[in-house]
């Protein structure tokens, strides 16, 4: 398959994600934009910037896939957004993010409400690639041809187990070239440009938030 021949299936990728309520889309930018602090989050701390009891945040918690504690039961990560090290940093503040996979680094920008520098390594080729990644595009990628991998598991594989059924498939490569071999030795992978990655999330985004993003500010405290 070639990148472009791909790029409908990333659109549908974004409606395999769940849907929010209202409060619930609210829930998720704060915790998002809490965690963007660098600290675990609790759940009280959460309550109030989310205008609902701590019980509340627990039970909604409980339903959401992605969601990491440590061992205090302080948030962690949280779909795509990590306090533990991975291969791929993200960089909204002075604080060293992470991220679960390089499509995170694309969609991620924008629910946190700030532009970020990304980097990460070709998985291949050990090349570093950067980008500086805001709500409106990709910029400074280096190198310029790099790529990104992408697998399509069902919604119930992404719901129960999103991190090995989705994240470990979907890397930033140096190049096609390079891209295109690893994706012939992992079953479903397949070839898009960062570009249409980037698209296939901002569709994400307006899938999962319809409320929209602007306008909701996390508390963040010391």
């Amino acid at each position: 398959m070639t990148i472009t021949e791909k790029n409908g299936w990333l659109q549908k990728l974004a409606t395999l994600l769940p849907q929010m309520s209202p409060s619930e889309q609210r829930l998720s930018i704060n915790l998002y934009r809490t965690l963007m602090a660098g600290k675990p989050v609790s759940k009280s701390r959460l309550a109030r910037t989310s205008e609902i009891t701590a019980g509340e945040v627990g039970e909604i918690l409980d339903t959401w896939p992605g969601v990491h504690f440590d061992a205090d039961d302080r948030i962690i990560g949280y779909w795509g957004l990590s306090l533990t090290p991975t291969p791929h940093e993200i960089c909204p503040t002075d604080e060293v993010l992470y991220a679960w996979c390089a499509w995170d680094t694309l969609f991620l920008p924008e629910v946190l409400g700030a532009p970020a520098s990304v980097r990460s390594n070709c998985p291949v080729t050990s090349t570093p690639i950067r980008m500086f990644v805001s709500a409106t595009g990709v910029e400074d990628l280096d190198p310029p041809t790099a790529v990104v991998s992408f697998v399509l598991p069902p919604e119930s594989e992404i719901n129960a187990d999103i991190v090995n059924s989705f994240c470990h498939y979907v890397h930033f490569f140096a190049d096609e070239q390079v891209a295109t071999k690893w994706a012939r030795q992992h079953d479903g992978a397949f070839i898009v440009s960062v570009d249409d990655a980037f698209q296939a999330a901002q569709a994400k985004n307006q899938w999962q938030y319809p409320l929209g993003l602007e306008g909701n500010e996390a508390i963040i405290e010391a």
